[in-house]
């Protein structure tokens, strides 16, 4: 709100310093043209048009008062950006030594965890731990290979007791195994 009545008085008092010059300036250019043409300018409008010298030091004094109060504002604004220059200056700094802090907790995890992985390793080789992934494939194959041979054995021992020349006492022993019990 202050900037604003602040600026509407700046363009005030610049509108009363410019305005009076205009008109001073509209004056000499009339009092040429009636010196061409030989009219005479009547004495009223002369005064009028002549400012007096107390006028034209006031205007003078008016004038340099806005001259300082124009270097005062652009000294504040040269103060300003100065005082922003030494603040981004000072973030870049900060960003900068934030930025190697980061790169080295970075390198320093990366080496944490080479560490880390290698007391693993070391620790599973003292603690006779097999690998697991070499443990899994492992017991996939054995598993594989076991209902094979279960299947195989399942097959063979059905065709020896359904073969004719296998002897009655293996059939009546076996036959409860291969064939399920009757229901009644």
């Amino acid at each position: 709100m202050s900037e604003d009545r602040s600026i509407s008085t700046r363009l005030a008092a610049g509108f009363r310093t410019i305005l009076p010059s205009y008109f001073d300036l509209i004056a000499r250019i009339l009092r040429l043209i009636a010196r061409e043409h030989g009219v005479k300018v009547p004495l009223g409008l002369d005064r009028m048009i002549t400012p007096t010298v107390d006028a034209r030091l006031a205007k003078l004094e008016d004038a340099r008062r806005y001259l300082l109060e124009s270097l005062e504002a652009v000294d504040e604004l040269k103060r300003d950006a100065e005082q922003n220059k030494r603040d981004l200056e000072r973030a870049l700094a900060e960003l900068q030594v934030t930025m190697a802090d980061r790169d080295a907790a970075h390198e320093e995890l990366r080496s944490i965890r080479t560490v880390i992985s290698a007391d693993i390793a070391a620790f599973r080789n003292l603690a006779g731990v097999p690998n697991v992934m070499k443990e899994r494939v492992i017991g996939c194959v054995a598993g594989i290979i076991a209902s094979l041979l279960a299947t195989i054995l399942w097959v063979g021992v059905t065709n020896l007791v359904a073969s004719p020349s296998t002897p009655k006492v293996v059939k009546d022993v076996m036959r409860p195994v291969v064939t399920p019990a009757k229901t009644e």
